[in-house]
C-alpha cells in the first residue's frame, strides 16, 4: 500500500532527519527546524541554488537518503522538481529535492 503524506510532514520528517545529526562525506546537511516553513531563498541559502530536474519516473521522496528508509510522498513522472543538494552514500547517489511544498530525497537516477 502506498501512503502519501502532506507536504507537512514530509517537511517536519526531513527537518527531524537532517537536525544536524546527517553527515554525509563529512559535511552537515543545513538543518531545517521541524514544522518551519522555508522559503526558496532561504533553501537555496542553506543549500547552495536549485537545478531546475524533471523527475524520468514515478519515485516516493524519503525522510533520508537510505534505501531501508520508508517512502513517503509519492511523485509522478514527469513533474518538474528543484534538487538542491546531491550526495553519495553505500545506498548510491541522492538528490534533496522540492517538490510544491514538500522536502525529501530520492535517488539520482530518477532525475534528469
Amino acid at each position: 500500500m502506498n501512503r502519501f503524506l502532506s507536504g507537512k510532514a514530509v517537511r517536519s520528517a526531513v527537518a527531524a532527519a537532517a537536525m544536524g545529526t546527517l553527515f554525509v562525506g563529512g559535511a552537515a546537511i543545513a538543518a531545517v527546524e521541524p514544522g518551519q516553513q522555508v522559503s526558496e531563498a532561504d533553501l537555496a541559502a542553506r543549500l547552495g541554488p536549485a537545478t531546475p530536474v524533471v523527475l524520468m519516473e514515478a519515485t516516493a521522496l524519503r525522510e533520508q537518503p537510505r534505501n531501508a528508509v520508508r517512502p513517503g510522498l509519492s511523485v509522478p513522472s514527469g513533474v518538474q522538481v528543484r534538487a538542491y543538494q546531491r550526495i553519495y552514500n553505500e545506498d548510491g547517489h541522492w538528490s534533496f529535492i522540492r517538490v510544491d511544498d514538500a522536502l525529501g530525497w530520492v535517488p539520482s537516477s530518477v532525475l534528469n
